[in-house]
C-alpha cells in the first residue's frame, strides 16, 4: 500500500487520503483523519490472535462488526512516527512504509510548528567539490517552475553582493514558491554564520523547504549551525551528499543532482 490507499482499506472512519504507516502482520498503523477530524492522527490496531510461526494474523479486535482503532494522542505522535521510521528503515518487510512515514512526519511537524520551517535538506560536501553549481541549477529548475505557475512575483533573492547573474557564479539564497510551498535555496555554507545567515533568510519569508549547502564534518562550523537550528528543534530533514567527480562529468553531474533534489521538493 502507499499515499494513494483508498479510506475503503482501512474502514469507513478513515478519509480518503489516509495512508499506511506500518503493517508488521501483528501491528498496523494509520495516518490520516479519523472520523471527520480535523487533524491527521496516528490510528492503531493489532491482530487479536497473532501467528508468530505463520507470521500472520487471524483478525483484528471488533466492536459491532467493525475493526477497533485505537488513536494516539497528540503529545505521542512525532516520537511514534520517528520510531516507526526507525524500524521500517531496519526491517526490509517495512521498506514500502518509509516514504509514507516520512510524509506523515513532515505533515505532523506543520501541526506543532506552523509558522517555521517544515522540512530541511542539507547538501553537504567538501569545499571544491560543486555544492554551489548544483544549487544554482536547482534555483534554475525552481524559477521556471514558478514562472510556468505564475509565481513569479513571489521569487525573492538576497546575494550579499557576491552572485553574478552573467557567469551564473558565486552565492545567493533565493525564495520560490512551487507547489503550494514556499522553498528557500542557499548556496553558501562552509561557515557558520553562512549557514545561520541562510537559514535566517529562510525564516524570514515565511519558507517551508529549505535547501542549504553545508560541510559535513562533526567539528565544522556550519554543520553545528545546521544541527541546532534545524535537528534540534525537531525540524525534519535529509542528508544529501556532493559528492565530487572528475571535471569532464561535474556539469552532467551537478545537473542530474539538482533534478534529484527537485524531485526531493516535489514529493516533500
Amino acid at each position: 500500500m502507499n499515499s494513494a490507499q483508498v479510506s475503503s482499506d482501512f474502514g469507513p472512519s478513515w478519509s480518503e487520503d489516509s495512508i499506511l504507516l506500518y503493517n508488521s502482520g501483528e501491528f498496523v498503523a494509520v495516518f490520516g483523519r479519523y472520523k471527520d477530524g480535523n487533524m491527521p492522527v496516528v490510528g492503531i490496531r493489532w491482530s487479536a490472535n497473532y501467528d508468530k510461526d505463520t507470521n500472520e494474523g487471524v483478525g483484528f479486535p471488533q466492536a459491532f462488526g467493525h475493526p477497533l482503532w485505537f488513536v494516539l494522542p497528540g503529545f505521542l505522535t512525532q516520537p511514534t512516527l520517528h520510531t516507526m521510521l526507525e524500524q521500517a528503515e531496519r526491517n526490509v518487510i517495512l521498506s514500502e512504509c518509509r516514504e509514507n512515514i516520512s510524509k506523515a512526519i513532515r505533515i505532523a511537524a506543520r501541526q506543532v510548528r506552523p509558522n517555521d520551517i517544515q522540512f530541511a535538506i542539507a547538501f553537504y560536501g567538501a569545499a571544491g567539490t560543486g555544492k554551489t553549481t548544483t544549487l544554482n541549477i536547482l534555483i534554475d529548475l525552481l524559477v521556471a517552475e514558478a514562472e510556468k505557475d505564475g509565481f513569479m512575483e513571489d521569487v525573492r533573492i538576497w546575494d550579499g553582493g557576491s552572485y553574478d547573474e552573467a557567469t551564473k557564479t558565486g552565492d545567493r539564497c533565493v525564495a520560490v514558491r512551487v507547489f503550494g510551498k514556499m522553498v528557500v535555496v542557499a548556496t553558501f555554507g562552509d561557515n557558520g554564520d553562512f549557514v545561520a545567515s541562510g537559514i535566517a533568510f529562510a525564516r524570514s519569508v515565511g519558507a517551508d523547504i529549505l535547501v542549504i549547502a553545508t560541510r559535513k564534518r562533526s567539528d565544522s562550523s556550519s554543520w553545528g549551525e545546521f544541527w541546532k537550528e534545524i535537528a534540534e528543534k525537531g525540524i525534519p530533514y535529509a542528508e544529501v551528499e556532493k559528492i565530487k567527480v572528475d571535471e569532464t562529468d561535474a556539469q552532467v553531474h551537478a545537473a542530474k543532482q539538482a533534478r534529484e533534489l527537485f524531485e526531493m521538493i516535489c514529493k516533500a
